[in-house]
């Protein structure tokens, strides 16, 4: 019923919202059909990424979030990126 409408909704937007900010993306799929074709597509990308990495020019312990900002010179690629990260922080709880 309605409640049951509500809790897919809620896990939706939670996972949605999740793949926004670790750069991934959601790929719905309410039928066994829908899950052959999501695996495909993640299959596919599999085939089709590269990964990047970096260390941070300051090594600053500050635990404050630290906003990334991605730029490719090639035209009609697709660009997913976590948006930032948190630094650790040198106190102690």
């Amino acid at each position: 019923g309605r409640t049951l409408d509500k809790l897919y909704g809620e896990a939706d937007s939670y996972l949605q919202t999740l793949a926004e900010r670790t750069g991934g993306r959601m790929l719905a799929a309410e039928t066994l059909e829908g899950s052959r074709s999501a695996f495909s597509a993640i299959a596919e990308e599999l085939r089709n990424q590269y990964l990047l990495g970096y260390y941070t020019p300051h090594n600053k312990r500050d635990g404050k979030y630290h906003k990334i900002k991605l730029q490719v010179a090639r035209n009609g690629v697709n660009v997913r990126a976590r948006l930032g990260y948190r630094s650790p922080s040198n106190k102690k709880d």
